[in-house]
């Protein structure tokens, strides 16, 4: 997906931050139909992006938080779900209400509606990811490739998306783990994402260690303290950062420059 079209860069901007490396699969404990209230998930991703380290994600029965492999945090619980998100790196941090976050934490929701709904998947399969139950989605498009889509003779893409079928999750919870990841309609929790082009497979997002562990364990908030509240997720960039995405993207609608 790198260098990418304008789609594949959207999808992807929040992976400058979230990034992985590889790691061996636990053996997955079998999900129950909920989470006991003293337990919570602990899911850790690897990412082919940038950088190196896990996305980790953990979910309890009315809370969630992600942690980067960069120096972000996000954190919400029920019954409001106002995401607090922290820069830790820059000392920074702002309060997203779900009406806000749900349009993409760094940029708006990808450009196609379709994407990614279950709806339009051209095949449905139920399988398995490491033992684990699981439904595969698959789609495919036209997209040209890199920055020079205008320029360049579509491609065919097909698109994967493998989802877990009894790891429970509530509707927001999977709503935020969507918004985050940039994968919208997100049918369950994802295990595995790929796109297959020409050139052949290219993972983005797998999921290598799932585990319970006794919610007391684990620090499902955010300490802001000593950190500056700010109004938005784009001023809780590095400015040199901040400005070469906005030039990069090759437009700036609801960014702010100064």
């Amino acid at each position: 997906m790198f260098l990418f079209s304008f789609r594949r860069m959207k999808l992807r901007f929040t992976t400058m931050v979230l990034i992985a490396v590889a790691l061996p699969l636990s053996s997955p404990a079998r999900a129950e139909n909920k989470v006991a209230a003293d337990n919570l998930w602990r899911l850790e991703y690897n990412r082919n992006t940038y950088s190196t380290g896990s996305l980790v994600v953990l979910l309890a029965d009315d809370a969630i938080k992600l942690e980067t492999p960069g120096s972000f945090a996000v954190a919400a619980g029920g019954p409001k779900w106002i995401a607090t998100v922290a820069n830790l790196k820059e000392k920074k941090m702002c309060e997203l209400t779900p009406a806000q976050w749900k349009h993409g934490f760094f940029l708006e929701r990808s450009d196609s509606e379709d994407e990614f709904n279950p709806k339009k998947a051209i095949a449905k399969i139920e399988t398995n990811y490491k033992g684990m139950p699981a439904t595969l989605f698959r789609w495919k498009k036209l997209e040209s490739d890199d920055l020079y889509r205008e320029r360049s003779a579509p491609s065919k893409i097909t698109y994967e998306l493998i989802v877990a079928r009894d790891i429970p999750c509530s509707k927001m919870q999977l709503e935020l783990i969507s918004s985050w990841l940039s994968i919208p309609y997100l049918a369950g929790i994802p295990l595995f994402q790929q796109e297959i082009t020409s050139r052949g497979p290219d993972w983005r997002l797998k999921l290598v260690r799932l585990t319970t562990l006794p919610r007391r364990s684990a620090n499902l908030t955010i300490n802001t303290k000593g950190l500056t509240h700010v109004a938005k997720m784009h001023d809780m960039l590095e400015k040199g950062l901040k400005n070469t995405v906005i030039d990069f993207i090759e437009f700036d609608k609801g960014f702010d420059r100064k």
